[in-house]
């Protein structure tokens, strides 16, 4: 698979049987099991959050708490659920 964009790993997010890669410059679909590419990532800095996120801790800029829900805000203004 050929790589299009390279920056830094912000996260990854599953949607079906596909993962999107969030980056530093920018965002890409690739069919991937979310599961796999999290046991890829087991030596990184991060962790999965949720049920469809896993993040890199040095993407994280700020946590957001409303109640019981919970956001991680990254370092793109992205936010992702925890």
């Amino acid at each position: 698979l050929q790589r299009k964009r390279h920056g830094r790993l912000l996260a990854l997010e599953a949607q079906q049987h596909y993962v999107v890669v969030h980056t530093t410059v920018g965002s890409e679909l690739i069919r991937y099991g979310f599961g796999d590419a999290v046991k890829e990532l087991k030596d990184w800095e991060g962790a999965q959050v949720h049920r469809s996120f896993w993040i890199a801790r040095s993407a994280i800029t700020d946590i957001m708490v409303d109640g019981r829900n919970s956001v991680a805000v990254l370092s793109t203004g992205f936010e992702v659920p925890i």
